[in-house]
């Protein structure tokens, strides 16, 4: 059994919707979590898993330095104890990478033009570093 991580803000927002990745990948389990409370809802869900994959769609544009650091952290702390490789979508198309720093270097990155609308895909690994703000050249 793999373990994948859905991140959102609040995770009441997505709720049920975990049910169309679960019709396609059947053997995988996916875990809703708030952003801010993934290592806490972990920890109850799945104590002790590896866990595959963190995925998130969150605007970190809009949730300015202070909201994403805490995420970043909270993300930190799941991706050293747990294993996983962190991923981002998002429908800015333009921007690469917004999210490269010295806690998550980029793998990655490609645009699913059979999505509506078209979403940019990017596979991040955990970096080496203790950690910064977010990068939003």
């Amino acid at each position: 059994m793999k373990y994948i991580s859905y991140i959102t803000m609040p995770a009441e927002a997505v709720k049920g919707d975990e049910k169309i990745f679960t019709d396609r990948c059947p053997d995988v389990r996916f875990i809703v979590a708030d952003a801010e409370e993934l290592k806490t809802v972990l920890d109850r869900e799945v104590p002790g898993k590896k866990i595959s994959a963190v995925v998130s769609s969150l605007p970190f544009r809009t949730l300015g330095p202070r909201r994403t650091e805490n995420i970043l952290r909270e993300l930190d702390l799941v991706l050293r104890k747990r294993g996983g490789m962190p991923i981002q979508y998002r429908y800015a198309l333009r921007l690469k990478f917004p999210l490269q720093n010295n806690r998550l270097t980029p793998i990655s990155t490609s645009i699913v033009w059979g999505n509506l609308p078209p979403a940019r895909v990017e596979s991040y690994r955990p970096g080496s570093g203790s950690g910064h703000e977010a990068d939003f050249k």
